[in-house]
């Protein structure tokens, strides 16, 4: 399924108020099928269909909001308990004026949803051994201890994510160069300068 919310801190605030965010939280490791669910029948035009769950539910999330309205919603526990450590923050900067869209180009769009369709085909697991070495020797240390010198306790949280982020971000930018999932050392440059970024 597809939604489309409006301002984000909306959305995070009812989260609040539900106990939202721990089930999103959970959502990101749980390997587990959810229990099927079947809804009362009243009318065979207008039942809600059952859902039966044939794997583990995956969820994408991409939002906005402003930086204001975004941490007025959060909470201390967001960050110990790990909701926040699991997103990937993006701040867009300086707001760029362009007052007319410029024309689509087909061809453009044509070669992206291309390649779209390939990656969508692929399947298997991700080869990280070329890359592996440099995410042990150079990376992995240097980047635990800046973690963990802004705040030992959180530090320690984010990171705990931030070092899978940089892998699954090295595996996308391969997907999207090559079509292939065996990451080579330019899709892992990219991926730590995005890291560097977001961090």
């Amino acid at each position: 399924s597809l939604f489309f919310w409006s301002e984000f801190s909306e959305r995070l605030d009812f989260f609040n108020k539900q106990g939202g965010k721990r089930w999103f939280t959970d959502r990101y490791d749980d390997t587990e099928l959810p229990d099927s669910r079947t809804y009362r029948k009243t009318n065979p035009l207008t039942n809600t269909p059952p859902i039966h769950f044939l794997h583990a539910p995956r969820i994408n999330i991409i939002a906005a909001s402003s930086d204001g309205w975004f941490f007025e919603n959060m909470e201390t526990e967001d960050s110990t308990g790990g909701f926040l450590p699991r997103w990937m923050l993006i701040r867009t900067g300086k707001m760029i004026d362009v007052p007319t869209p410029p024309e689509l180009d087909e061809q453009v769009q044509s070669e992206l949803v291309n390649r779209l369709k390939y990656i969508a085909t692929i399947r298997g697991k991700a080869d990280i051994s070329q890359i592996l070495p440099r995410f042990n020797e150079e990376w992995y240390t240097p980047t635990r201890e800046r973690f963990e010198s802004a705040s030992s306790n959180l530090g320690r949280t984010y990171f705990s994510r931030h070092r899978n982020l940089v892998l699954k971000l090295a595996v996308i930018y391969e997907a999207s160069r090559s079509g292939s999932l065996k990451v080579s050392d330019d899709a892992w440059d990219k991926a730590v300068a995005t890291a560097r970024e977001l961090e």
